[in-house]
């Protein structure tokens, strides 16, 4: 469901799903969290980027989107 609201769109780079489904990552970095609101869909390639500086990504999707679900 999380890839469908995102629209098969990583929501770094803007690449569209193709035939290998698209990562969805856990916006405060907790497993256990599955609220919509902390998952978000990234292609392989930003999700590899998102492991490394995690302040900073948490920042980056907390400033940028504001989940309303």
């Amino acid at each position: 469901s999380i890839r469908e609201r995102d629209h098969y769109t990583c929501q770094i780079c803007s690449e569209q799903q193709e035939d290998r489904a698209f990562c969805i990552h856990h916006i405060n970095y907790i497993k256990t969290d599955c609220n919509p609101n902390n998952l978000i869909t990234l292609c392989l390639n930003c999700h590899i980027k998102t492991n490394y500086n995690r302040g900073y990504w948490i920042k980056y999707f907390n400033n940028k989107y504001v989940r309303n679900n």
